[in-house]
């Protein structure tokens, strides 16, 4: 993508700033974790001797990975992606000249397909999850979805509300055994269940599809410039489809600083951090409860 030593360093510079900014969002489990990765992300970003220093990568990958495991029962894949990927670019960093770069567009590739490859796998083989159960739950209880729910489903307000309030009612009834809730209803309406089963579908194929290409090899001919454009094709519709829905924006910046860091082309790098500040607006937009 960077044909000579000085785009190599701006290019690599906005991947590293990129992926400090992505980390800063994520907001991981306890405090001191969150203190140190913002921390750490406003050092990178201000000096760049601090960004480009690969043992500056392998302590944010400990302390995250220290983070995962004091609070493991409530560590989700995202979380370990980005120790992964911190450990990437600190291996990528240790080298210099074109070596670097081919080093970090190999492992963001890899990474990119193996992820895809586990979700896909995860998503067959869950009943709960090809039902559409998970998908109908998840945006009827929890309150990060309830304005877009609200807004372009047309659940009421109220009816959301109730329905969290239904949940922690439950919960809140299992340590007593003598009269556990055990089922309740929860409000929905007609859209609901078939939006459920339109995410979870189209997540299965659009997750199976990366991972195809993502680690089929690229050939020599013409039909790698092609797969090329696939890969990037493939992930922005899943960065956009997923992350202007789902709240989880520091994944979704991890996921598209991969797929910057993979592309051949700095044009279509470009198109991941102007697709960033889309869904980033987005979620502004859609950030307040109902």
């Amino acid at each position: 993508m960077a044909e000579d030593a000085a785009h190599r360093t701006i290019w690599l510079d906005r991947l590293l700033v990129g992926t400090l900014l992505s980390l800063a969002l994520l907001m991981p489990g306890p405090w001191y974790v969150i203190f140190y990765l913002r921390g750490a992300a406003i050092a990178g970003c201000l000096f760049a001797n601090v960004r480009r220093e690969p043992l500056f990568w392998v302590a944010l990958a400990a302390f995250q990975g220290a983070g995962i495991a004091i609070d493991w029962t409530y560590a989700d894949n995202h979380r370990y992606l980005a120790v992964y990927w911190s450990l990437a670019l600190a291996l990528g960093l240790s080298l210099s000249g074109t070596a670097q770069w081919d080093c970090l567009r190999v492992q963001s590739r890899l990474l990119l397909g193996l992820v895809s490859l586990f979700a896909t796998g995860w998503k067959l083989s869950s009943g709960e999850y090809l039902s559409g159960d998970f998908f109908e739950y998840t945006l009827l209880t929890d309150d990060r979805f309830s304005a877009k729910v609200h807004h372009l489903l047309g659940v009421p307000a109220t009816d959301l509300r109730a329905n969290r309030q239904l949940v922690d009612t439950i919960l809140a009834s299992v340590p007593d055994l003598a009269q556990p809730i055990t089922s309740g209803r929860l409000l929905s309406s007609p859209w609901v269940r078939s939006f459920a089963l339109f995410l979870t579908w189209s997540g299965v194929i659009l997750e199976g599809a990366l991972a195809f290409v993502f680690l089929c090899p690229t050939p020599d001919s013409h039909w790698g410039h092609r797969l090329n454009w696939a890969r990037d094709g493939l992930l922005w519709l899943f960065l956009l489809g997923t992350y202007a829905i789902a709240p989880v924006l520091g994944f979704g910046g991890i996921l598209a600083m991969m797929g910057a860091t993979q592309t051949t082309s700095l044009r279509r790098a470009n198109i991941y951090f102007a697709l960033l500040v889309v869904l980033q607006l987005l979620e502004v937009t859609f950030q307040y409860r109902v």
